[in-house]
């Protein structure tokens, strides 16, 4: 796997595994899956993954904003 085949694209709801798996390492006070739901409703917010095809052409993500 090599850098150049990252990309960007919009979170989506089977995200929130990955997402919840980063949160939990990176904040002293994580959000959880609620906040993450409840955002991913709002029409005007943009989340955003960096995700990495795997072996299996599914995604890997591993990082978000």
């Amino acid at each position: 796997m090599t850098a150049s085949s990252a990309y960007i694209r919009e979170m989506v709801h089977e995200d929130l595994p990955a997402v919840l798996a980063i949160e939990s390492e990176s904040h002293p006070a994580p959000w959880g899956e609620k906040t993450f739901v409840e955002e991913l409703a709002r029409e005007w917010a943009r989340l955003m993954v960096v995700a990495l095809p795997d072996d299996e052409a599914a995604q890997s993500v591993v990082a978000f904003c």
